[in-house]
Formats: C-alpha cells, structure tokens, sequence
C-alpha cells in the first residue's frame, strides 16, 4: 500500500485559491481548526490571499477556552486582526 498523505477540506479547499481572490469570505474556526500540517486554518487562508473579513466560532470561542453554553464576547483575533 502506498504512503498517502491525508488532506483535510482546507487543504483541498487550499489547492486552487485562484478561484477565490475576488470574493469575501466568513469563516467558522477556533484554535483547533488546522490544515494537514497543524497551520491555522485562517493563518493558511491569509497566506493564499483569500480575503477574510470576518470569524465567527463555535459555542467555546476562538481559543476553545469558554465554558458551556456561555456567550462569548466579540473580540479582534490576536493571529489575524480579523473580527471575532
């Protein structure tokens, strides 16, 4: 069998970001969302170009650190500077 590297949906989404440069985009992310080589994902999407206007997160925020079912505050992420 041969060695075959696993892609994540950002990784493939990351293969063709020459379909996206004229568009915005949202994206629903926390710290635990990498490509394949554990880089943010939002990180790995500023890098193509792609142009990210706003984050939003799961129920435990953009660090993954808020308690459950607890409101989170709107924040400017620290990585990005991008609206959270």
């Amino acid at each position: 069998m041969q060695n075959q590297k696993l892609l994540f949906g950002i990784d493939q989404f990351l293969q063709h970001p020459d379909n996206f440069h004229k568009l915005r985009f949202a994206l629903v992310t926390n710290d635990s969302a990498t490509t394949s080589d554990g880089i943010l994902s939002r990180t790995a999407l500023l890098r193509k170009r792609i142009n990210i206007i706003r984050l939003f997160t799961p129920e435990h925020g953009l660090k993954a650190e808020g308690e459950d079912g607890v409101a989170q505050d709107n924040i400017i992420d620290s990585v990005t500077g991008i609206p959270a």
